[in-house]
C-alpha cells in the first residue's frame, strides 16, 4: 500500500496527517471539513502553503505550520 499524506483545512485539528486514523480524528463529524491527499509530502506541503498565502493567514500561522510538518519526514 503506498503512503499517503492528508491535508485537513477544516476539522477538529488541522495540518499535514500521515495515518489514516490521525487524519480520520481531524475530520470525523466535523460539520463539512475540508480535506485532501497526497502521494508526497512536498507535493501536500506545496498545496497548504499555496492556499494559506491566497487566504492571506498571517505569518505567525504559517510559521507554525511550517515547524509542525518539519518534523514530519518528506
Amino acid at each position: 500500500m503506498t503512503k499517503r499524506f492528508y491535508i485537513v483545512r477544516r476539522g477538529h485539528e488541522t495540518g499535514i496527517f500521515t495515518t489514516w486514523d490521525e487524519y480520520m480524528k481531524a475530520v470525523s463529524c466535523y460539520s463539512k471539513p475540508e480535506f485532501k491527499s497526497f502521494a508526497s509530502m512536498k507535493e501536500a506541503q506545496i498545496f497548504l502553503m499555496k492556499v494559506m498565502k491566497k487566504k492571506k493567514h498571517n505569518q505567525n500561522q504559517l510559521q507554525k505550520l511550517k515547524k509542525k510538518t518539519q518534523l514530519l519526514p518528506t
